[in-house]
């Protein structure tokens, strides 16, 4: 089955990033048939919908010789699906994945039971960059700025070396990279409500310190995406700020909260100047655009280009009865990916916002989704972007108009830099 709906998703996540369970999902005697129609799918998807018909200098062919042994001769479907994500990734491009039950279940591990901290890798440190009020983490000692050392006795290079070994050639940006072990340390410190999590960390003297947590339910919104993907925890915020200055926060581009966003724009008309907080926002649908763009501008606007196997077109961005014609900053991070990213860039490239804090995810391509003969989903791209000035996103990102980054002495005065 086909999912006709082009979106722009950006989960970061890489098949090894998930410690596969055993799932039987198929009859046995049948095993073979299914995993060649499915080898033969996911390969003849690539080839005959790719973007670009040169896969961007990959041999294609050459490709599905190196992968169909090593996938036909799998003892599991995990190690199946695994192999084809390792195919898959000899594109070196975004909106390439084989999702599994096995690992949706571990990409929603904060959907379920959290601590209310976030991490955020600075140079090569894990640091808390932020703390919930009354959160497990808060009422434990936990405090923006502490490093984490070890989560449940397990050192941070443990932690990570699944997703260290998945970076072995490929051609990834250390943005991205970034990115993708800040998501699976986040993970790490996710689990089922009332279980607990030991963090040891150093704290503002640079001393260890062990902290023991039990995790609470998730009590927020949570909502699909698409069929096949995995449901987002939805988080929004919108408030003023001294001076008159609105801030609007937002992690996902669904209709429910690109309607919030648009309300809330609309709401602070009377503004100095409204602050868009894109960081950690990891794309979404890619048509929201409209929605919110057409709450900013005055005139019909093209936030960009996409280009297919078989022609293209534009992100048109038409003004709705009210707009907010004042000053616009947005600010990015590393985790600012997908649909955030072409929200940004065409703001960016059309002179109608100022982007502060650092260069994006890079990891911009429409993709749709389809389920596999194996019961997976293939989440495939089947378009380039490029900005209003006609600038490739992918692999790049949007380049932030001031740079700043978050520094571990800042957090643990409880200071934000970007924002401030």
């Amino acid at each position: 089955m086909k999912i006709n709906r082009v979106l722009f998703i950006l989960l970061f996540c890489f098949y090894t990033f998930v410690a596969f369970g055993q799932i039987a999902t198929i009859d046995e005697t049948n095993v073979s048939q299914i995993r060649q129609r499915t080898f033969d799918r996911v390969w003849n998807i690539v080839n005959e919908r790719h973007f670009d018909p040169t896969f961007g200098g990959v041999d294609w062919g050459k490709v599905r010789e190196s992968y169909k042994s090593p996938a036909m001769s799998a003892k599991t479907n995990e190690e199946f699906h695994a192999v084809l994500n390792q195919m898959l990734g000899e594109l070196n491009q975004s909106h390439f994945s084989i999702y599994t039950q096995a690992s949706e279940s571990e990409l929603t591990k904060c959907n379920d039971g959290i601590i209310g901290a976030e991490v955020k890798f600075l140079d090569t440190k894990v640091v808390i960059n932020r703390i919930e009020t009354n959160s497990p983490s808060e009422k434990a000692g936990l405090k923006m700025g502490f490093e984490i050392v070890k989560i449940n006795n397990r050192e941070i290079a443990e932690i990570l070396l699944p997703v260290e070994t998945s970076f072995t050639g490929r051609k990834l940006s250390e943005n991205l990279k970034r990115t993708y072990r800040e998501r699976v340390i986040n993970r790490s410190l996710c689990g089922k409500p009332e279980t607990n999590v030991t963090v040891e960390a150093l704290n503002k003297q640079n001393k260890a310190q062990s902290f023991s947590l039990t995790r609470v339910a998730f009590k927020g919104e949570i909502e699909k995406v698409a069929e096949g993907l995995p449901p987002f925890k939805l988080q929004f915020e919108a408030k003023r700020l001294e001076s008159n200055i609105g801030y609007i926060s937002f992690n996902v581009w669904l209709p429910k909260q690109a309607n919030r966003v648009r309300d809330a724009i609309v709401s602070m008309r009377d503004t100095k100047g409204i602050i868009i907080d894109l960081r950690n926002n990891s794309g979404g649908q890619g048509n929201l655009v409209n929605t919110v763009g057409g709450a900013l501008f005055s005139d019909r606007v093209s936030f960009g280009k996409t280009k297919t196997r078989f022609g293209g077109g534009d992100f048109w961005v038409i003004p709705q009865s009210k707009i907010f014609s004042g000053k616009i900053v947005i600010l990015t991070n590393n985790g600012t990916g997908s649909t955030s990213e072409i929200f940004a860039g065409g703001m960016k490239d059309l002179g109608r916002a100022e982007i502060i804090g650092e260069r994006t995810a890079g990891a911009v391509l429409p993709a749709t989704i389809e389920k596999l003969p194996t019961g997976a989903n293939f989440m495939y791209a089947i378009a380039d972007y490029r900005t209003p000035s006609g600038i490739l996103l992918e692999g790049r990102g949007v380049e932030p108009d001031v740079e700043v980054k978050l520094t571990r002495p800042s957090l643990l005065e409880g200071r934000d830099l970007q924002l401030e």
